[in-house]
C-alpha cells in the first residue's frame, strides 16, 4: 500500500479525530444532589453562559445535567462523570478537564475517592486507502466465530498494565459496504487511588492526573496509531 509506506517512511502518525473525552471519579458516599444547574453555575464549575440541554435529571441517587455544547455531568452514589462529546473535538475546544478541576476546588465536602479514570473515544478515517471489508484483519477474526452463514461484528479489546495505570482500548471498524471507512477506538485510562492518602492528598493526586490530560490523550493516539499502522500493513499484505 503506497499510502502506508509513505507514512512509515515519514515516521508520521495518522490523525485521530477525537469525539469524546471524559473524566470519571469513583468515590464512596458521594451525594449526587449537588450536581444541579444552580450549584454548577453559581460556583462557576461551568461557565454561567452555558445553555442547558433539557431535561435535567435530579432523582434520589442520580443526577444528570447536559449542556448544548456537548458537556455533560452525571453522578450516582459512588461516581461522578464529566464528559464532552462532539463529531470532532479540537484541542482548543476541550473543556471537560477544566470543569473537573473546578469541581474539585468547589466540592461541598470531602469524600473518599477510589479511582480516577479518563475515557476517550475517536476514529481514524481509512476510506481513502480503499480497504475491502472482506480482506480486513478483523474480517479474518470474524471467520473464526461464524455461526453458520452469520458472521459476527468484531470488536478487539486490548489491555495494557503500565506500572502506574491500567489502559484498556476497544477497536472496531465501520464500512459502507464497499470499503472500510474508519477505525473506531474507545479507551479507558484507569488509576487506583490509595485509601491511605488523606482527603487533601487524594484531591491533589486527582488534579495532577486531570491536569495532564493532554499526555493521556497522546498515549491514546499513540496506541490507536500503532494499531492503525499494523492494520493497513496487514491489509496491504492481503493484496499481494
Amino acid at each position: 500500500m503506497e499510502r502506508s509506506t509513505q507514512q512509515e517512511e515519514q515516521g508520521s502518525r495518522p490523525d485521530v479525530i477525537h469525539q469524546e473525552l471524559a473524566i470519571a471519579l469513583g468515590a464512596s458516599r458521594f451525594d449526587p444532589a449537588h450536581i444541579n444547574p444552580d450549584f454548577l453555575r453559581y460556583n462557576e464549575v461551568v461557565s454561567p453562559d452555558w445553555i442547558i440541554d433539557p431535561p435535567v435529571i435530579a432523582e434520589p441517587g442520580f443526577s444528570l445535567v447536559d449542556y448544548i455544547n456537548g458537556v455533560s455531568l452525571s453522578a450516582g452514589n459512588d461516581d461522578l462523570r464529566i464528559s464532552q462529546v462532539a463529531p470532532a473535538l479540537g484541542m482548543d475546544e476541550i473543556v471537560a478537564p477544566t470543569v473537573a478541576q473546578r469541581y474539585l476546588e468547589m466540592a461541598p465536602w470531602p469524600v473518599e475517592y477510589q479511582y480516577v479514570r479518563i475515557d476517550l473515544r475517536g476514529v481514524i478515517p481509512v476510506g481513502d486507502i480503499g480497504i475491502d471489508p472482506r480482506f480486513s484483519p478483523m474480517n479474518s477474526l470474524s471467520q473464526l466465530a461464524r455461526f453458520g452463514e452469520i458472521p459476527p461484528n468484531v470488536q478487539v479489546r486490548v489491555a495494557y498494565g503500565f506500572p502506574d495505570k491500567a489502559v484498556t482500548m476497544y477497536i472496531s471498524e465501520a464500512s459502507d459496504g464497499g470499503a472500510v471507512t474508519e477505525l473506531r477506538f474507545s479507551g479507558q485510562i484507569y488509576r487506583h487511588i490509595d485509601r491511605d492518602m488523606s482527603a487533601e492528598e487524594q484531591g491533589e493526586f486527582i488534579k495532577s492526573i486531570v491536569g495532564n490530560w493532554t499526555g493521556e490523550l497522546d498515549l491514546f493516539d499513540e496506541l490507536a496509531s500503532q494499531f492503525f499502522s499494523g492494520y493497513v500493513q496487514k491489509e496491504g499484505g492481503n493484496d499481494n
